[in-house]
């Protein structure tokens, strides 16, 4: 049955990892919740300790950032179930949800617009709680995020959220996802969303072949950066993982501390984390990306825009600041002021 964790420490190993009780789960500061893929599931500790640990890498020592959030992970299990459940997911994205994105969906979003006796909370106070939470979903993850929005649509109706009401509340809710195989271009104005998704990803195509070969969301020409926006309240980032690369021989580069590029190859599925989530600006076209997103999600105050989320973080100056600006721009289609 998945499961909750969290770390005392930041250890390296899985020895200080804990399992979470959902129902006594208190939200009250910022907070983010990692829903990873297959391989972060219930006996793995190891790679559950590891995924909080890469959020807390790319929040650690970052200026903007005045003290850690709590960082969370959320596990599989290995049942033949999930199968259906992404296919089910796929044909119904307005309204499929797992029983365990529900169990997911209660001890998280409605303790933050609910009170105890299960009344809606005011607006206002429902919405400053909300912003406290940002889901980060890698691989299968991002299609549990997605069920999470849908089963907490269900229960928020039914306390006696309108639906228009319940919707514009989950906005406040940010999400950011990679290698995303849910259904970017049918989820539309959900949580404040931001999706990743390569082009030469060999799962996220195997996705599209296998769900929805006549609605896949590249082109064949689907190789240079491209930030669309698919609603209101979010967007989609394309790019090829190997459309900068140039120099294959090259030895691997590192990226963010002890976290090094691969030599590519055939072989390489473009489906890793560091596929998306690096600082080489040189090799990566979705360099930087996502670790500003998330610097902005957990330090803000107010309601932003997926493109705010884009936005640089302070700490980034210089010419590589206008240089991620830049790119940022062109990816949108925007012309940036000639200075």
């Amino acid at each position: 049955m998945p499961k909750l964790w969290k770390k005392t420490r930041d250890t390296k190993d899985n020895t200080d990892l804990q399992q979470v009780d959902l129902s006594t789960l208190a939200i009250a500061s910022p907070t983010v919740l990692f829903i990873s893929g297959r391989e972060t599931t219930d006996k793995n500790k190891t790679e559950i300790s590891k995924s909080i640990l890469f959020i807390k890498k790319l929040l650690k020592d970052q200026p903007e950032v005045s003290s850690m959030p709590e960082v969370y992970s959320w596990s599989h299990s290995r049942q033949l179930s999930r199968i259906f459940n992404m296919a089910a997911y796929h044909y119904f994205p307005r309204h499929a949800y797992r029983p365990s994105a529900k169990k997911l969906a209660q001890g998280t979003i409605m303790p933050l617009v609910s009170d105890a006796e299960g009344n809606p909370l005011p607006y206002a106070e429902a919405q400053e709680k909300l912003r406290n939470l940002t889901l980060f979903g890698y691989s299968a993850g991002s299609l549990v995020a997605q069920e999470v929005f849908n089963a907490s649509m269900k229960m928020m109706k039914k306390i006696g959220y309108k639906p228009e009401e319940a919707r514009k509340l989950l906005q406040e809710v940010v999400l950011i996802t990679i290698g995303t195989i849910s259904r970017p271009t049918k989820e539309e104005n959900r949580f404040t969303t931001i999706s990743l998704a390569n082009s030469d990803d060999w799962f996220v195509r195997a996705k599209n072949r296998l769900m929805h070969p006549f609605q896949r969301i590249f082109s064949r020409a689907a190789r240079q950066l491209k930030i669309r926006q698919v609603s209101d309240n979010s967007l989609l980032v394309t790019a090829a993982a190997r459309g900068r690369i140039r120099d294959r021989k090259k030895e691997p580069i590192e990226i963010i501390e002890n976290v090094r590029l691969p030599r590519w190859s055939l072989s390489s599925s473009n489906h890793e984390a560091r596929d998306y989530v690096n600082n080489d600006d040189q090799h990566s076209q979705v360099s930087r990306i996502v670790s500003h997103a998330l610097i902005n999600a957990v330090t803000r105050k107010t309601t932003l825009t997926p493109s705010q989320l884009l936005e640089p973080v302070a700490s980034l100056e210089g010419e590589q600041r206008a240089l991620y600006q830049s790119r940022i721009a062109k990816a949108q289609g925007i012309k940036l002021p000639v200075s």
